[in-house]
């Protein structure tokens, strides 16, 4: 779990991200409520590729929070997720770019043939495993 605050002085606010068993936010807790009704300020589901299946948002939080899939940074101006060294677009299930791997070491891509496929996620298989380095799985 990661907490983080929004704002500065009185206007501070701390949320809690909850994550599910690959590390993706599937709720926001405003520790700062007031009032019950008040702290869950936004959920999250998604389907096993990390494409957004669902985001709900409170009225105390109307702008989303930047943590999404794999815990990793949501770019909201380009609709993708940044695995910390490429893009990664959920909706069809491949990287935008190579892997980088590929070009700084490559017997490590040729010794499993689920690698061979520069742009793939997760060995196709993201329900076991996980790229949230945006490397090799």
């Amino acid at each position: 779990m990661l907490a983080t605050v929004e704002g500065t002085g009185e206007t501070a606010k701390t949320y809690l991200n909850i994550t599910d068993h690959l590390g993706s936010v599937t709720a926001v807790v405003d520790l700062s409520a007031k009032t019950p009704d008040m702290v869950k300020a936004e959920t999250a589901d998604y389907y096993p590729f990390g494409e957004i299946r669902a985001n709900t948002k409170s009225e105390a939080r109307p702008q989303a929070g930047t943590r999404k899939y794999l815990g990793q940074e949501f770019d909201t101006a380009v609709g993708l997720n940044y695995l910390n060294a490429r893009y990664y677009n959920g909706t069809i299930a491949k990287f935008l770019s190579p892997d980088p791997v590929s070009t700084t070491t490559p017997e490590q891509i040729l010794q499993d043939p689920q690698q061979l496929n520069l742009y793939s996620y997760a060995r196709n298989n993201p329900l076991i495993y996980k790229d949230d380095g945006g490397e090799k799985v």
